[in-house]
């Protein structure tokens, strides 16, 4: 398990961007923010970006707390045996709260009843690649390829069960492709094989996937957003070729189901103003990623829907059911 902490000091607060004013008086202490991954991630890198306007706007300390491992197991129940009183919360994403029900046995939480909803931070697009040798220039012509030579085609992820995975396992089945996995032990040795053109194809996330298609290092055919991205802005989108095909990796903050209303509120509250702020839309769009207001009702139902979509796709696709 892998930790790290980052204290912003209150000392620091005066500096920061966030707000004017009294700091907000539903808190009194510390507050924890649980990222149920390794540093460095997208989900990591996102929650970090918005510590510091959420200290300033509290008037207290915000300590961020990696908890990696399992698939992000172990952090999402450390949060949901946490205390509910709204001062340990878990910065969740699409594997935790959505994925991982349909892919384990035996899930130690349910991310519906377990957890209170509070904020929508952050989502980002995958993209679509291939080596820039490749014949292909676009989505229709990698489909038709496909289907020309079904079984010949690979494709590479980060492991049995990733986004990257489900994002191809979602392609193969909308568009009725037969495609052949190649799972590898996370997205940089995945990306490191479709630089050398040892696979067909990979859905990478954008902030891994710009630098190396700006660079002329591999070719995007597609992000798989709902609306083009201002950093590659000549790629089209998924759904231009396949119609209701969206994938991204999302963040959201989540706090032990128990934790009182009044919190939620407030933390809800002090969120929206922080995410509706340009200066943190642009700070993240510098990340590959987009702030969306989502309050804590829609956010319930965007997880129970993201639960459905990848439930099916899972189950289609045969993926065995992992063990904790």
């Amino acid at each position: 398990m892998q930790r790290r902490q980052v204290l912003l000091a209150g000392a620091a607060l005066a500096t920061l961007p966030g707000r004017s004013g009294a700091a907000d008086p539903a808190f009194t202490r510390t507050l924890r923010i649980i990222v149920p991954s390794a540093p460095g991630g997208f989900t990591d890198i996102a929650a970090r970006a918005i510590v510091p306007a959420l200290s300033a706007r509290i008037g207290q300390s915000v300590v961020i707390e990696n908890r990696g491992g399992a698939g992000g197991l172990i952090g999402t129940v450390a949060v949901m045996q946490s205390p509910a009183d709204g001062y340990t919360l878990a910065m969740g994403n699409n594997n935790t709260h959505a994925m991982n029900v349909g892919l384990y046995q035996k899930l130690p939480y349910d991310p519906v009843k377990d957890f209170a909803p509070i904020a929508f931070v952050a989502s980002a697009p995958t993209v679509l690649v291939v080596h820039p040798n490749s014949p292909y220039r676009t989505v229709a012509d990698l489909v038709a390829a496909i289907k020309a030579q079904p079984g010949k085609f690979n494709y590479g992820s980060g492991g049995v069960g990733a986004s990257s995975h489900l994002a191809a396992e979602l392609l193969a089945q909308r568009a009725g492709l037969e495609l052949i996995h190649v799972p590898f032990k996370g997205n940089a040795p995945a990306t490191q094989a479709i630089l050398g053109d040892q696979i067909s194809m990979m859905f990478d996330t954008l902030p891994s996937a710009q630098p190396l298609v700006q660079a002329g290092r591999l070719r995007a055919l597609a992000v798989t957003g709902a609306r083009r991205v201002a950093a590659l802005p000549d790629v089209p989108t998924m759904a231009e070729s396949i119609p209701g095909f969206e994938v991204t990796a999302w963040i959201a903050l989540f706090a032990p189901a128990a934790t009182p209303r009044a919190m939620v509120d407030a933390l809800d509250r002090e969120l929206t103003a922080i995410l509706s702020d340009p200066a943190m839309a642009t700070r993240l769009a510098e990340l590959g990623a987009t702030p969306e207001l989502r309050r804590p009702p829609e956010l319930a139902r965007f997880v129970s829907a993201e639960i459905t979509k990848w439930n099916e796709v899972i189950r289609r696709a045969n993926i065995p059911a992992q063990q904790q």
